[in-house]
């Protein structure tokens, strides 16, 4: 038989939670622990609407399999407490964000030594390009703000607004000559 008519419904679960991750330094031994959150999405299908509760809790135990996996394997780049350093499994997550050049326990000591506090307080005070891009590379996991600062110093919004400004006077313009064009065919 062929060129029959089908017909179902996708159902779609998401679940979120979180467990501690224990870690051993590689460093100095020191045992400290972290929360690791994460989000995880499953899905289910019922062909001719005929299995609907059954896709739905498919859909359910996917997500809950996928958080499982998810959280059972998951790593978050946190630094060790004691000696700053980031184990050897966390730095290709923060090289993957901040470049294959970074070296992230080049800052340990620093890490130690400044609260992240201490370190945005002197980056805020030198409010430069190079102050933030510092903070970012002792602090990686902290740089959303140091990022929009660093934004913010090389597209100030004023400049943002006149080249936004600048953009819909040009689309005006190629409007009008378009209009203008037209008008002159005729």
């Amino acid at each position: 038989m062929s060129g029959g008519v089908y017909f179902w419904r996708d159902y779609r679960a998401t679940v979120s939670g979180s467990t501690v991750n224990r870690v051993r330094c590689v460093g100095c031994s020191h045992v400290f622990e972290y929360v690791l959150q994460r989000a995880a999405a499953g899905g289910g299908h019922s062909p001719f609407h005929l299995t609907n509760a059954a896709a739905a809790e498919k859909a359910r135990q996917r997500a809950r399999a996928n958080l499982d996996r998810a959280l059972r394997e998951g790593i978050d780049p946190v630094h060790c407490p004691a000696c700053g350093i980031y184990q050897p499994d966390m730095v290709p997550i923060l090289r993957r964000k901040l470049g294959r050049s970074y070296e992230p326990n080049a800052y340990a000591k620093l890490r130690v030594g400044f609260s992240p506090q201490e370190t945005w307080s002197a980056a805020s005070e030198g409010n430069t390009i190079k102050s933030y891009t510092n903070f970012m590379r002792v602090w990686p996991t902290l740089s959303q703000h140091a990022e929009k600062k660093i934004s913010d110093l090389k597209y100030p919004p004023h400049v943002r607004k006149l080249f936004s400004l600048l953009a819909w006077a040009a689309w005006a313009g190629v409007f009008l000559l378009i209009l203008y064009v037209i008008a002159a065919e005729r």
